[in-house]
């Protein structure tokens, strides 16, 4: 394409004739120095306001045919450019690429003409509220990512925040969510590898993993953002902290680290990340199966899972306790991941031990949570209510199987079906006396029970994915993609109701760039399209 006289823009708007504009790239990968970024940026922006008011204008397009040869993230597609680099230049080169046609751009067809499409290259991966979801979602994981030191380390880490106001830290829980979206996207595997490894360094000598990381402690974070003050809390992780305001330690938290690394080094084949580390991930499963032991030691009470004191998992701000479904579930996947650590390290003797392990939680966590008369899990084993997190995780993991997993499903469907935008953190509300008072006097009593968490939809729409009900999966994911898409980016928690926006009370506001909703819908979307693809019939 070329940037034509005036004359022919005034002759395709008086003959009705819509014009695709093209920005002056083509066919080859550019450089991303500061010189040239600004150059392109004040090229993009004369040309914007010089044609912004011309009717036939229809879409604008970053470039073509570049997304397709460069192929970033899939080896079997492309025009062979990528593999002429090493991973550090591939890395330098695809961010030059991301930088202009992901950031430059758009941003400056939103400034300048805001009612005009933009279209980042032709051709590319595809239109519809998914794929605007899908960039949304890479845009706040890039957000999300800082270069940041950390205390021991001789270079500076590129890591993953929660969040870009007052979760704007490592939160372990979080970050190994947004590492799954990242190794499912196929993009910047280097920031998974910093990550995992800035939490691995911070584990205990016990096992137990960091909860959070930044350069505040949470609290002093939480109220500098209530303040509005300026706090930089990604310069340096130098404040570590393991238990939570409640003062009781993660158990995911513990798991996920497990699980992210497992498939990280499944993904890229990056075997020496895992011997490096090996020390440290063997200590984090091993602190799990001591948390699952510990009750075997009570005859009247044979037991492999964990019975957690209140407040031990993501729904730290509630008393939730005992044997909890979402737990077990993730340290059920954490062991299986374990033992797929040692496989591909040569430990095949160490790995079949982990997998016994691992199917005895499975049998215990069928017998002992399982409801068969509402077709699902219970929330704990003390708790009948129904809660989308450890069903769902059920699914995906492969605790609940064959028509078990069609029965979670159903059960699920109907929830997702009953609103705009799933799952409320649970289906009916917790006690008032699991919240503490100063969470109800923020106007926070029903952050984990009626509050829709979207993370839950998506991770939903991978059960579904993951059994073939496709049609299932694409509708939930749809409804996650809707509401990112109507708000600019993936927010925490949303109102219930039939018009869902986002949280907000005197005190609080719901996070914007939140990571663990867009690094889910990452994941989500990539099942969803290689479960669509399966099904798809042969060419």
């Amino acid at each position: 394409g070329i940037y034509e006289h005036d004359f022919f823009y005034d002759l395709c708007d008086r003959y009705g004739i819509m014009v695709w504009q093209d920005f002056m790239f083509s066919c080859a990968m550019y450089p991303g120095d500061k010189e040239f970024l600004d150059n392109v940026r004040l090229e993009a922006v004369d040309n914007i306001r010089r044609l912004r008011n011309h009717a036939c204008l229809a879409l604008w397009c970053g470039n073509n045919e570049i997304e397709y040869a460069w192929a970033e993230g899939d080896f079997t597609r492309g025009w062979g450019w990528k593999e002429k680099y090493d991973k550090a230049q591939q890395r330098e080169i695809w961010q030059s690429y991301d930088t202009i046609f992901h950031h430059i751009l758009p941003a400056a067809v939103r400034q300048y003409a805001p009612d005009h499409a933009y279209w980042p290259s032709s051709p590319t991966q595809g239109g519809g509220v998914l794929a605007r979801a899908e960039e949304l979602a890479h845009q706040v994981l890039r957000r999300d990512t800082h270069l940041t030191h950390q205390p021991g380390e001789s270079r500076k880490l590129s890591v993953l925040a929660a969040g870009s106001t007052h979760f704007e830290a490592l939160w372990t829980r979080d970050a190994c969510w947004g590492c799954l979206g990242l190794l499912a996207s196929g993009r910047d595997s280097g920031t998974v590898r910093d990550t995992l490894q800035a939490i691995l360094n911070r584990q205990r000598p016990s096992g137990e993993m960091p909860r959070r990381q930044g350069n505040h402690k949470n609290t002093t974070a939480m109220i500098g953002d209530f303040l509005h003050l300026p706090l930089q809390n990604m310069k340096e992780l130098d404040q570590v902290e393991f238990r939570n305001e409640r003062d009781a330690f993660q158990y995911d938290g513990n798991a996920l680290p497990l699980i992210a690394a497992a498939e990280y080094a499944t993904r890229t084949g990056d075997v020496a990340f895992l011997e490096e580390n090996y020390l440290e991930l063997t200590r984090g499963a091993d602190w799990l199966q001591r948390q699952d032991e510990q009750f075997l030691k009570k005859p009247e009470r044979r037991l492999d899972l964990i019975d957690q004191d209140p407040s031990s998992d993501w729904k730290d701000v509630v008393g939730r306790e005992g044997v909890v479904a979402y737990t077990n579930a993730v340290t059920y996947q954490a062991h299986v991941s374990m033992a797929t650590i040692d496989r591909l390290l040569g430990h095949p003797e160490t790995a079949e031990k982990r997998e016994a392990f691992a199917a005895a939680l499975k049998e215990d966590f069928n017998q002992r949570l399982w409801d068969e008369k509402s077709g699902c899990y219970r929330d704990s084993e003390a708790d009948a209510r129904f809660s989308p997190d450890g069903n769902i995780l059920a699914v995906v993991y492969g605790l609940a199987e064959g028509p078990r997993a069609d029965r979670v499903l159903e059960s699920l469907d109907r929830v997702a079906d009953s609103g705009p935008l799933p799952f409320q953190a649970a289906a009916e509300n917790y006690p008032k006396s699991y919240v503490p008072l100063w969470l109800r006097a923020a106007g926070l009593r029903h952050y984990h029970d009626a509050f829709v968490w979207p993370w839950q939809g998506a991770a939903f729409a991978v059960a579904a994915a993951r059994q073939g009900r496709t049609d299932m999966a694409r509708e939930a994911l749809e409804k996650v993609a809707a509401a990112a898409d109507r708000d600019g980016t993936f927010f925490e928690i949303y109102t219930p109701g039939d018009e869902p926006r986002p949280v907000r009370t005197w005190a609080y506001e719901s996070e914007r760039d939140f990571l663990w909703g867009a690094g889910t819908y990452l994941w989500a979307l990539q099942e969803l399209r290689e479960a669509e693809g399966a099904q798809a019939p042969p060419r």
